[in-house]
């Protein structure tokens, strides 16, 4: 097969690469828990996992809020809170 270009099916320089970023996101994660949070439970990791990723993102919109804000205001569907009972 002489003038056949075989392509790889798997770019490993991009995968090793992100595989470092997800480590290195892992990592900050793991970092950041102890000291942001008290009395961190297995029970609420979603959450943590939530605000973090929020943070993460939020580097990269610091232009962008001022326009967002409003337009997410007026876009987003009001929620509501269960009442906490005491007993």
């Amino acid at each position: 097969m002489k003038g056949t270009v075989f392509k790889p099916l798997l770019n490993w320089g991009g995968l090793m690469a992100s595989v470092a970023g997800v480590v290195v996101a892992i990592g900050n994660f793991k970092g950041c828990l102890p000291g942001t949070y008290h009395g961190v439970s297995g029970r609420h990791v979603q959450e943590y996992l939530g605000e973090f990723c929020c943070r993460l993102n939020r580097r990269f919109w610091g232009n962008q809020i001022p326009s967002r804000l409003p337009k997410l205001c007026v876009m987003h569907q009001p929620g509501f809170l269960k009442p906490v009972g005491c007993s």
